[in-house]
């Protein structure tokens, strides 16, 4: 919400570039950022590393924020730090306690079908801007959610390992052809309690 608050794309655009020539000045090629979900529920601790609330805009600033660390709107160049959009997608969408998907306690999406599209346009802003790569999300979708690009119901799976979001909507619906990587430890994140 920081740099969603200044409402200027071209500050965002800035912002991107000098981090990206600073990663480059100490030989760092990739950056797990930026983070495309949305602030929807503000007791979520990581509000602070998004781009807001609102679908649009936030597709606008990833948009910007990729161009920024790619060096351009043209994909991976020779001057680029990779981007890693995250989290694909429904990350934000937090139980109404705002527990992190990251622990057992906090592993359901709190969304319905109404919702889904809301949290994947922000994410058309990083496709625009042809994104090296996208990181699944941890938490799992609600039974009877559907989406576009998938037929019948997602499996509830998180998207990590789900292939109707990863194959049927991202690789298919999005035509995303990049590099999808996973998050450290996505299997070995949580306790005993969740075997």
């Amino acid at each position: 919400p920081g740099l969603a608050a200044t409402g200027d794309g071209e500050l965002v655009r800035c912002h991107a570039d000098l981090v990206r020539q600073e990663y480059l000045a100490v030989g760092i090629r990739i950056a797990l950022s930026p983070m495309a979900d949305l602030a929807v529920n503000p007791r979520w601790h990581r509000c602070s590393g998004t781009f807001g609330s609102h679908p649009q805009r936030a597709a606008e600033l990833v948009r910007t924020y990729v161009e920024g660390m790619q060096h351009g709107a043209d994909g991976i160049t020779a001057s680029s730090v990779v981007s890693v959009v995250k989290h694909w997608v429904g990350y934000g969408a937090t139980a109404p306690d705002g527990y992190d998907a990251h622990n057992h306690y906090g592993r359901h999406m709190a969304l319905g079908s109404d919702d889904i599209e809301a949290h994947i346009q922000p994410f058309t802003g990083a496709f625009a801007a042809r994104v090296g790569g996208v990181m699944p999300a941890y938490n799992v979708p609600p039974q009877n959610l559907y989406v576009r690009g998938c037929e019948g119901p997602v499996e509830c799976v998180a998207p990590g390992f789900n292939q109707q979001l990863l194959q049927g909507v991202l690789r298919e619906r999005f035509g995303f052809d990049g590099v999808v990587l996973s998050d450290w430890h996505i299997t070995d994140d949580c306790s005993d309690i969740c075997l």
